[in-house]
Order: C-alpha cells, then sequence, then structure tokens
C-alpha cells in the first residue's frame, strides 16, 4: 500500500491518523499489506518553502511518524522522495545535499525501513512539463541528483559517499576453526577465503555467514 499526498510526515504521530486507520481496517479484514509505503515529495513553492517544511524536516518528528507506524508491524518503504534544490547556485544545491544526507541518514537508521527510492533522477526530465523546461511541472523544482546536463550534483556525491563508503562494510578477519565474526551492514559480500572467493548474502534473518 502507498500513500501519495505525503500528509503522513505532516500530522501528528498519533493511532488516528487517517493513513494508519486504513492500514489497520485492512489488516483486521485479512487484507495481505507486504509493505508501507510513504511519499516523500517537498512540492512547495519556494516562497512558502522554508515555512511548509518545518515539521517534516524535524528529525525527531520523522522518527515519532514512524514510531507510531510501526506498531503496524510491516516494513517501510519511502517510495519517492524529491527535496527542491529551485537553482543551479551552489549554495542552494549544497542545501538540498545536507537535507538529503540527513533524511537518509534517519531512514536508514530506521529498523523498520527497507527501501528508499528517489524520484527524478535528473533535472529538466520530471513529470507534467517539457523535458528542459524549468519552469513549470515538478522541473521548477530541480529535485533531481544530477543535471540536465548530466553532471553531478552535490546530493548524488553525498548519497555515493553514504551507499558506497560510508554504509559498506570492508573488513579483515581472522578465521578460526572455520568461522569469522564480523560486525556489518546487511547486503551481500565478496569474501575471500584460503585464496577462493564467494558471494554470500548478509540478511535480518541470517546474521552469522559460514564458509
Amino acid at each position: 500500500i502507498n500513500e501519495w499526498s505525503g500528509d503522513i510526515w505532516n500530522k501528528n504521530p498519533l493511532p488516528w491518523n487517517n493513513y494508519y486507520l486504513i492500514i489497520e481496517n485492512l489488516l483486521l479484514k485479512g487484507a495481505r499489506v507486504d509493505a508501507i509505503g510513504m511519499q516523500y515529495h517537498m512540492f512547495y513553492n519556494k516562497d512558502d518553502y522554508f515555512k511548509s517544511t518545518r515539521r517534516v524536516y524535524n528529525l525527531r518528528h520523522l522518527i515519532q511518524v514512524m514510531d507510531n507506524f510501526a506498531r503496524l508491524k510491516k516494513p517501510f518503504q519511502i517510495t519517492e522522495i524529491t527535496i527542491p534544490a529551485f537553482t543551479e547556485e551552489s549554495a542552494d544545491e549544497q542545501a538540498q545535499a545536507d537535507i538529503i544526507e540527513q533524511l537518509y541518514s534517519t531512514w536508514f537508521s530506521y529498523p523498520n525501513v527497507e527501501q528508499i527510492i528517489y524520484w527524478n533522477l535528473v533535472d529538466g526530465y520530471a513529470a507534467f512539463t517539457e523535458p528542459g523546461d524549468m519552469t513549470s511541472g515538478e522541473n521548477y523544482y530541480y529535485g533531481g541528483l544530477v543535471r540536465f546536463d548530466m553532471t553531478e550534483k552535490a546530493a548524488y556525491k553525498r548519497l555515493y559517499h553514504l551507499i558506497h563508503e560510508v554504509w559498506t562494510t570492508d573488513e579483515q578477519v581472522e578465521c578460526v576453526n572455520g568461522k569469522a565474526n564480523f560486525r556489518g551492514f546487511y547486503g551481500e559480500y565478496e569474501v575471500e577465503a584460503d585464496g577462493k572467493k564467494y558471494n554470500v548474502m548478509l540478511d535480518k534473518d541470517e546474521k552469522t555467514v559460514c564458509l
């Protein structure tokens, strides 16, 4: 199930939230709900942007929202994200990158979150507009991770750093009696031992990898 309006982030984190009640009602009736989708589009006019994002950019509030929905005991998917830069000015792009880093770090740290999906990769090709028209539709927000000419924005570089450098485990460990213990991020690993290479998956259900 997927909530498209983004209202869940901008309301008090209470069990009588409309989206919460819909999911709870479905579960009580025996419906299949695999995951709770939560879109996060900051589609606010530049003049209203600061005032309109005070609650949704409050990281404590975001955690309280997720704590509320965690009562339903289903994984979360942050299904669509748009964080505006509004221009190609360096200060605006840096502000976009700072916000994205804080949001991704908060979501990544929360146990229920299983997917985080950014919406528009490239500026100028967003929905409801002509390519390259930066005055209307979603292009107005400059919410992509790379510019129209495909050059990387600060937000792209920041996410690359988080995903490939901060949230990646690269360890050398000692193997004792055929076993090696380490603390690492969940995901697919390439392991080399005794001159042989193995591909193994470390997930929540298999915390110990044996070669």
